[in-house]
């Protein structure tokens, strides 16, 4: 079983993962691939130090703040 700090890590790398590797369209109509930290922070209305903190696994989330990361990448959390 994990505990918590673990699984905070988890997901943490999980989000930075995804974050490099999404395809969005920037403001200039750009499609791009991967994001930075301030440009995902920006995109849900986060502070870049949290964006770094979560994917640090250094910060315990809400399922919300989660799923504005998500949604900011077009993505959308599933529990399995």
């Amino acid at each position: 079983m994990m505990d918590i700090q673990e699984e905070r890590q988890r997901i943490g790398q999980r989000f930075a993962e995804e974050r490099k590797s999404v395809e969005w369209v920037d403001a200039n109509g750009i499609k791009r691939k991967g994001m930075t930290q301030t440009e995902l922070a920006e995109r849900c209305g986060l502070l870049q130090s949290n964006i770094a903190r979560i994917e640090g696994g250094k910060y315990n989330s809400t399922f919300d703040t989660l799923t504005a990361l998500a949604s900011a990448m077009g993505k959308k959390i599933d529990i399995v």
